[in-house]
């Protein structure tokens, strides 16, 4: 496809000689910590690749794997089942890690819930976890209990038709039908927070899998909205289909105390973002506290793009007070 050869030129040329965007393990450069980068929802390791290049440049090793069906990953949505199936290859890098060492898990936007997964399995492998603009869930409710808390404040609307710009033949839109999501907004009358995002299912999938999600030229421009034009067209080229698995993650037990609630968390508050809002980044950080809390003013959805250095800077700080 010729995505997946954009995607491929991108990583050789940002990454020639390492490999620790797009899947593999940083070769490592000196003793400083070791920092995970977990990218979001229709992203990829690609989407690191200004925070990795900072964090390498002074001396941290880094690892900004792909998630399963994201970034060059050679699965393709509709192989997904669970959110486990797509954590899996963060879960793997995690297992992998030799006895003793601890590292700092980082997660932007539906990421958190990716290293939250990680962090209630390996929490003895983890020295630190950084939500930035992240889903964060708690150790009371079900996973999915923050994602639903956005599903409660948006109202769906069941269309008959396709969705501008649908490609009836692919792979994960549903063409009988498209769910558009719409927030209700105090100030004014529903206005689509979705814009033209796509949403739908597997076509002829006889066993039901999750709802998928394409972000569109339109919402990426929202969750974009102060980053550079090229990242935002680069983010255009290379998006690929997506879930929240909220059925899955709704119906297994919340994470564990001993687990997940036993490692150091960090929250990273993006105040401009438009795709989570600060107030909503503060409603977590209230459900579920943290030990530090962090604020970037400038920063969108995209802070790895809008405020690399500053971001850079605040992952230093984290991974240096870790131990």
């Amino acid at each position: 496809m010729r995505r997946d050869k954009i995607l491929l030129n991108f990583v050789e040329r940002e990454q020639p000689k390492r490999k620790g965007i797009g899947g593999g393990m940083d070769e490592g450069s000196g003793n400083k910590k070791h920092i995970i980068l977990v990218h979001g929802a229709c992203h990829g390791a690609w989407s690191w690749h200004k925070v990795t290049t900072l964090l390498r440049s002074a001396g941290y090793r880094v690892t900004a794997p792909d998630l399963a069906a994201s970034g060059i990953d050679e699965r393709r949505f509709q192989d997904l089942r669970t959110f486990t199936d797509y954590t899996q290859p963060l879960l793997d890098v995690v297992a992998s890690l030799p006895p003793g060492e601890r590292v700092v898990l980082v997660g932007h936007s539906l990421g958190g819930m990716n290293i939250a997964l990680a962090m209630d399995r390996f929490p003895e492998k983890i020295a630190a976890a950084v939500f930035v603009a992240a889903f964060m869930p708690d150790s009371v409710n079900p996973p999915s209990y923050v994602l639903d808390k956005v599903r409660r404040s948006a109202k769906i609307c069941h269309s008959s038709h396709l969705c501008p710009g649908c490609n009836p033949n692919s792979h994960w839109c549903m063409p009988s039908a498209t769910f558009l999501l719409h927030r209700q907004l105090k100030q004014e009358k529903t206005l689509s927070y979705w814009l033209d995002t796509q949403f739908g299912s597997v076509v002829g999938d006889k066993e039901r899998g999750p709802t998928s999600m394409l972000f569109g030229p339109e919402f990426l421009s929202k969750l974009y909205k102060l980053s550079p034009p090229e990242d935002l067209t680069l983010a255009m080229t290379l998006a690929r289909p997506s879930s929240f698995f909220l059925e899955d993650l709704g119906s297994v037990p919340p994470f564990s105390e001993s687990g997940y609630g036993s490692v150091e968390k960090v929250y990273v508050v993006c105040a401009q973002d438009e795709g989570i809002s600060e107030g909503f980044q503060r409603w977590m950080i209230e459900n579920n506290p943290v030990k530090v809390v962090k604020e970037m003013e400038d920063a969108d959805h995209m802070p790895m793009f809008s405020t690399p250095k500053q971001l850079f800077q605040c992952l230093s700080d984290v991974a240096d007070a870790s131990t």
